[in-house]
């Protein structure tokens, strides 16, 4: 008797994400290109203009968007502020975003996990979902 067994190849894809946890004085970006990770920070702290520093935020992150072309951009969704000037900053700069994005037709998603949660907490969160996901990832290929 022969028995033969077939095997599925998987369907392997590359994409170029970068996400963005972006405030009005330090952004911190996060380019994943294949198996490569790129991390920076965008910080304008020492810049004391508040709108010199918001439109330097939103031009550095629209050339990051431009120059990098990824296949999709992940941004933090705008948390309540105690301050309303502030939530209006921040939405413009998510606005910015949005906007660089459509024009270069870049999908965005807006990332937020339903709760209210700090800063840290939602960073942290995402670690964990990040490594659950290599976990997961590293058991389908043991699975193999």
């Amino acid at each position: 008797m022969n028995f033969t067994t077939s095997r599925k190849k998987k369907e392997v894809f590359i994409i170029k994400i970068i996400a963005f946890d972006q405030a009005l004085g330090k952004t911190g970006v996060c380019t994943i290109d294949g198996d490569t990770v790129y991390h920076s920070l965008i910080d304008l702290s020492k810049t004391k203009d508040v709108l010199e520093r918001s439109t330097m935020m939103r031009q550095m992150i629209q050339s990051r968007i431009k120059n990098n072309r990824p296949d999709l951009v992940v941004i933090e969704d705008v948390a309540l502020q105690s301050s309303p000037k502030t939530l209006i900053q921040l939405a413009q700069l998510q606005g910015a975003i949005m906007g660089v994005c459509e024009l270069n037709n870049i999908p965005y998603v807006k990332t937020y996990y339903g709760e209210d949660v700090s800063s840290d907490e939602a960073d942290a969160m995402c670690i964990a979902t990040a490594v659950k996901m290599e976990l997961e990832n590293n058991k389908l290929n043991q699975e193999d």
